[in-house]
């Protein structure tokens, strides 16, 4: 039922009980557009209310107005006998007409009908009391005899219900289904206000899983019946529903338009307490665009509607609202008058719950002002409520606040408690948002006082908490939320398990970080679902609703207050969420071992998946390989030197995160976009002193002389850098890195578990190669003619300029071993991270390469890669576009790290074929660097000056293009051969741009 025909309904009968006994046919007749049987239902459950409230003056009056009803065979019947027939011809009347016969009827039952009818009302009492599984159970037996009857009637309203009840229980799959099945009957008998009810309920449903779309839809579809039947309340009903959702979208001033138009509607049919709310949403609204005084207006407008209505909780939550909005505006004065108000009322009220509430805003008012004790013994109050209430969430927020302002006066130990009592309730799936909050202050307090225990203990639930709620597939907004938290936690916590002397744990944390990045970073809607698409949807439709169920753990007090003015068990309905949340995530866990075995390739998407420190040194060859896994906290940079028998931390000391990351942005990054030929005449100066912080003469001697192999795991703008060329002393000898060891550079040590397979002989036309499909790398046909020859590339692997067709592309990369692609990737990141390949006669783009799994291709080369990106850094977006690569199943990825430019990078890349039989490029890298410290830029203007100028003067004068493109790839080639230093992009770009 919609909840604001649910409060119509007590809004007529408060008018029964304030009208004199003889009037209460006229109250009924006055809204006979709304009297129907959800109406008895409601007015039956009033009666059993005022009963237990020893109100029994009221309850008797009341049950004689059912008995009444009842004995003239419903709402309908009675207002038929009491109204000239002229004003029953309602849409609602219209509606309820009786149908066509079935072709086989129904056997009359009283017996069963009254049985059908008292199980819905038991369940009606049920579902009020959060008995949901009992409630359940009522409306589904009441289903079976209403079926038995074929009373589609009430078929359809126990369809409504047994939907509303999966809703309350987070089973927003089921609730979808039978509110379908509702509007299905619904639609067959042509009862148009239950299929206005039934749309309704659709969007409502797709309203709390986020699917706001959908939910838009539904409504609009239920506001064209309401419409079309003149049922006005639905018209403003769903007018109101419409305005939640554009203002959960931030499209406020939709949400405005809707709000005003069910206003005017609810005011034109003295829709009162449809008018009340929707005052108070567009204040909501009014609030969010920091129009206080208009906001203010509008609630106090709802506030003098609820006094006049005695809508008593009503009044107490506006009174709040209007406290939240002053205190918004920066007037937390004005705001505990409000506050105060608020309290005294839901004193009279005598409802503990929002006495709790009310406490908590004057605490959180008191702690804004600065009065500290004031906010303590609020707070104090507020938490013994909640304890008295079985309200285990509040306590938990409450026992939080309290640790927070305890920290803040600096009397450690009373905070510490209180944070750990809070954390004894809120653990990382029963409240995750409230554990991250209470983790994050405990650690901060143990590392103010060098309680690195504590602090490890703190930062430890509250990353649980993070990764608990980043599982799966969350809403985007909210992972855009704790990846701030994350990139604060994670390192504190790594420092303090360095100062413990964890290095093992230390480590596992750094892996879990970058798993959870990834995980972060991964857009899994650019990938096709494929075999699994079932169960791939299934797991996203969980971790849909455990979120959602979160977050209606996190909503304010309206959520605690019932039209009847009977508080919601709290303590019943957090242990139901708690059952349910358990069984939701014991479901998701089977899911994803469905996937797991389905596709253990892009299970990755759903979780991070770090590894154990013993797996990852079971992935390690042998003894002569080490893994360096670089990580920089606030006060130094730390490398994790993981062999195959055991971890060593090498430290660098003073190299914060702070000092040495900008340094490198400085003096490596900017000077590179900014002062190319700067950087380039700096590059051994820098690369040496970065060695000299990084310490490599100290990490080599003391752990690494017994290694031939390093795999590099870099963090943030050590990204940039080209390990391979980074100076070292060996035996007063100065070399580079690339010359003791062969190196591998990889995101995380994930991906080395994705790298982790068994080496595959190279055969004949087991490489494709795609060459210059732009005209734009004339230089790239020499590459791809030396890698023809070393792999014995027959044509048809051999993709080149004009000929290059993307169909071809499509076939070979689904069929070879090796792909080289000498074409540029062109990466962006808005609005989706993609790369494309530019071909003669279009593109295609990454989501296109792998609409399908490439087991097959061992190995991508890619040598250049243009960034586009203005919103990410470097190393997130190359994290994003090569992750995608190794999830679908390709086992090695070769790329630069930056652009081409970057010259000893890019000559790893092109002697790593040059060179490929003997494995070894570091004498072409010595010569390289030789060469680059005896020769300026300048003289090689003047060296080449003449042949570019006569090549520039014939390009200009010449129109045989084919002719200039031959010039420049002899003139380019001829320079590449001379310095090769330098890779053939470098050189033929000097001589398009005249050096």
């Amino acid at each position: 039922m919609d909840e604001l025909l649910n409060q119509v309904y007590h809004e007529i009968i408060y008018n029964l009980l304030i009208h004199p006994p003889n009037q209460a046919l006229d109250v009924l007749k006055t809204h006979a557009q709304v009297v129907d049987d959800d109406f008895l239902q409601v007015l039956r459950q009033t009666v059993t209310t005022l009963a237990e409230r020893n109100c029994q003056e009221d309850a008797d009056f009341l049950n004689k107005v059912v008995l009444k009803i009842e004995e003239s065979g419903g709402c309908s019947t009675l207002l038929a006998q009491v109204a000239p027939p002229q004003a029953t011809e309602t849409p609602a009347k219209k509606v309820a007409s009786p149908e066509k016969k079935p072709e086989t009827p129904a056997i009359p039952s009283p017996e069963k009908e009254s049985a059908a009818e008292q199980l819905y009302n038991q369940g009606t009492q049920q579902f009020q009391a959060n008995q949901y599984t009992a409630a359940f159970q009522s409306w589904q037996q009441a289903l079976q005899l209403y079926r038995e009857l074929k009373n589609r009637r009430g078929e359809v309203n126990c369809l409504g219900k047994l939907g509303n009840v999966y809703q309350s229980l987070g089973q927003y799959q089921q609730a979808i289904t039978c509110h379908q099945q509702a509007l299905g009957v619904a639609r067959q008998i042509k009862y148009r206000q239950a299929e206005a009810n039934a749309l309704s309920s659709l969007g409502h449903v797709c309203y709390s899983i986020g699917q706001y779309e959908q939910a838009i839809e539904g409504y609009q579809q239920a506001l064209s019946i309401s419409k079309t039947i003149k049922y006005r309340v639905g018209e403003a009903n769903t007018l109101g529903n419409l305005g939640n959702v554009y203002y959960v979208l931030g499209q406020l001033e939709e949400a405005v338009k809707n709000y005003q138009q069910a206003l005017t509607i609810a005011q034109d049919l003295n829709y009162r307490f449809g008018a009340v709310n929707f005052l108070n949403n567009l204040g909501n609204v009014y609030a969010s665009l920091e129009q206080y005084e208009q906001a203010i207006a509008y609630v106090d407008q709802a506030l003098t509607l609820a006094r006049t209505l005695n809508y008593r909780f009503g009044e107490a939550y506006f009174l709040s609202n209007i406290g939240k909005i002053y205190l918004a505006k920066g007037e937390p004065d004005q705001a505990i008058v409000y506050f105060e108000q608020y309290l005294e009322l839901i004193r009279s009220i005598d409802s503990q719950q929002m006495e709790a509430n009310a406490l908590h805003h004057l605490a959180n008012t008191y702690k804004i002002m600065g009065d500290s004790k004031s906010a303590i013994a609020n707070y104090q109050d507020s938490l013994e409520l909640h304890r008295q209430t079985q309200n285990p969430q509040g306590e938990a927020i409450t026992l939080s606040c309290l640790g927070q302002i305890y920290q803040e006066l600096q009397q450690t130990d009373t905070a510490i408690q209180a944070l750990l009592d809070c954390l004894k309730i809120a653990t990382p799936k029963a409240l995750p948002t409230e554990c991250l909050t209470a983790g994050h202050h405990l650690g901060d307090l143990g590392l103010s006082t060098y309680n690195w225990q504590l602090s490890s203990q703190g930062y430890e639930q509250a990353i649980q908490a993070i990764e608990h709620i980043c599982s799966g597939i969350s809403p985007l907004e909210v992972r855009s939320q704790i990846t701030k938290e994350s990139e604060i936690i994670y390192p504190k916590l790594i420092q303090a398990c360095i100062h413990l002397q964890e290095t093992e744990k230390a480590f596992s944390w750094v892996e879990r970080w970058r798993c959870q990045q990834r995980l972060e970073l991964t857009d899994s809607s650019l990938f096709p679902l494929g075999e699994v698409q079932p169960h791939l949807k299934k797991y996203e439709r969980l971790q849909q609703q455990i979120h959602a169920l979160h977050i209606r753990r996190q909503s304010d007090e309206m959520k605690q207050l019932t039209t009847a003015g009977v508080r919601l068990n709290s303590s019943a309905t957090f242990k139901t969420e708690s059952e349910i949340l358990d069984t939701l995530e014991t479901e998701k866990q089977k899911v994803w071992e469905d996937i797991h075995r389905l596709d253990p390739v892009r299970r990755v998407l759903f979780r991070s998946n770090s590894l154990s420190v013993a797996e990852i040194q079971a992935l390690l060859p042998d003894t002569k390989t080490a893994i360096l896994s670089f990580y920089s906290t606030e006060e130094n940079t730390y490398i994790f030197v993981v062999l195959k028998d055991k971890i060593v931390l090498h430290t660098c000391e003073g190299e914060s995160r702070e000092k040495l990351q900008n340094w490198i942005e400085k003096s490596w990054i900017k000077n590179h976009q900014n002062n190319l030929r700067e950087w380039r005449n700096q590059m051994i100066e820098f690369l040496s002193n970065l060695s000299h912080r990084l310490q490599f003469n100290k990490l080599i001697f003391e752990h690494l002389l017994d290694c031939h192999q390093l795999i590099i795991i870099p963090h943030l703008q050590l990204h940039h850098i080209p390990f391979a060329a980074i100076p070292i002393q060996l035996e007063d000898q100065t070399t580079y890195v690339c010359d003791r060891f062969n190196i591998q550079t990889i995101s995380s040590c994930q991906m080395l578990n994705y790298n982790h397979q068994r080496n595959q002989a190279i055969s004949s036309n087991s490489m494709a190669i795609l060459e210059d499909t732009t005209g734009d790398f004339v230089l790239t046909h020499y590459e791809g003619q030396k890698l023809a020859e070393l792999y014995q590339v027959s044509e048809e692997f051999y993709l080149v300029g004009e000929t290059a067709m993307v169909s071809q592309f499509e076939s070979l990369i689904k069929q070879v071993k090796l792909l080289y692609m000498a074409s540029p990737l062109s990466c962006t990141s808005e609005p989706k991270v993609d790369a494309q390949l530019q071909f003669v006669e279009g593109k295609i783009s990454m989501a296109q390469m792998l609409e399908s799994r490439l087991p097959d291709l061992l190995e991508l080369c890619i040598p250049y890669v243009k960034m586009e990106s203005k919103t990410l850094t470097f190393s997130e977006l190359n994290l994003r576009i090569f992750n995608r690569f190794l999830e679908r199943g390709i086992q090695r990825v070769i790329y630069p790290l930056w652009s081409l430019e970057d010259i000893a990078t890019s000559l790893l890349v092109w002697f790593y074929y040059q060179n490929l039989q003997e494995n070894n490029c570091s004498e072409a890298l010595r010569q390289a660097q030789i060469q680059l410290r005896s020769l300026t830029g300048q003289e090689l203007d003047q060296k080449y000056k003449p042949e570019i100028q006569a090549y520039l003067k014939q390009q200009k004068e010449s129109k045989n293009q084919q002719k200039i493109n031959d010039q420049r790839t002899l003139l380019a080639w001829k320079c590449q051969q001379d310095y090769p230093f330098e890779s053939p992009y470098y050189w033929a770009n000097f001589i398009v741009y005249g050096g």
